[in-house]
């Protein structure tokens, strides 16, 4: 089991493939790398096993530690930093959603050198220049650590998916039930992820990023409004931003194939 130390936090990550270029999965909000499904082993055998592919879990989730202490998104990507170190890959390929795509905009910024490319799906730069979802939305997700189980079902469709998928919950979602059993929840580490979030900022730092970069929105996401992705996009003129139509936060269940093509996209400006 690959699990890198930063100062006694312990980091876990999956390690798939043995290829030369690297591309390394981060998850949003509470959710370790296993919430990627088979999205990875797709993009390995699209890639002809020709790549290394990290998964990682970050602190707070899955089994990396879940310390009683502040989030950034800076220690996130630093802790990023010291998976990548411990894995021996010198330079990545980032995916990150929604939270994870905040961590891949600080790690860009903090280690241009080590990344190759970025795609940043259903994200944003953080306040003040950002869109924040309705106060409503907010409360749902708030809610997700303290509620019954089939109510919090009842959120997470609505958070994640667009109105004419909610009632197949279970066709886009249905393996989060057997994974959130086996990762019980922490309610004070996604407490503490929401205050990262909360805090993130990158702003006027997105020009410092030069790498080639994928932007990716659902016109349906009521989480991270599609504003935030074109606003994304006015601070990075050089990204390409691809809206999906009826597609809600949940990109990567609801469009699986857009997100393996944008990553080949972004490996194949990058070689």
């Amino acid at each position: 089991m690959p699990i890198a130390d930063n100062n006694g936090v312990n980091l876990h990550y999956q390690d798939l493939g043995q290829g030369e270029e690297a591309v390394v999965f981060i998850n949003g909000l509470g959710l370790s790398g296993r919430f990627w499904f088979k999205l990875p082993q797709q993009l390995l055998e699209a890639s002809n096993q020709n790549l290394r592919i990290l998964c990682i879990d970050n602190r707070g989730s899955g089994r990396s530690s879940a310390p009683f202490k502040p989030y950034g998104m800076r220690q996130m990507a630093d802790d990023l930093a010291v998976m990548l170190k411990h894995a021996g890959i010198d330079k990545a390929v980032l995916v990150g959603l929604s939270m994870g795509g905040m961590i891949a905009q600080h790690f860009a910024i903090h280690y241009p050198e080590q990344t190759t490319g970025l795609v940043l799906i259903a994200t944003s730069s953080g306040l003040p220049h950002a869109r924040a979802p309705h106060v409503s939305t907010i409360k749902k997700l708030a809610q997700l650590p303290f509620i019954a189980r089939e109510e919090a079902r009842k959120n997470l469709s609505e958070l994640l998916l667009p109105k004419a998928e909610q009632h197949n919950t279970k066709k886009h979602l249905g393996g989060w039930a057997e994974v959130m059993r086996e990762e019980k929840p922490r309610p004070h580490s996604f407490l503490l992820h929401l205050g990262a979030v909360a805090t993130h900022y990158t702003g006027k730092k997105l020009q410092d990023i030069d790498c080639p970069t994928v932007i990716m929105t659902g016109d349906e996401d009521v989480l991270v409004p599609p504003i935030n992705s074109q606003i994304l996009k006015s601070r990075l003129p050089h990204a390409q931003l691809k809206e999906l139509s009826g597609v809600g936060h949940a990109v990567e269940a609801l469009a699986p194939e857009a997100v393996i093509a944008s990553i080949q996209d972004v490996l194949n400006e990058a070689s």
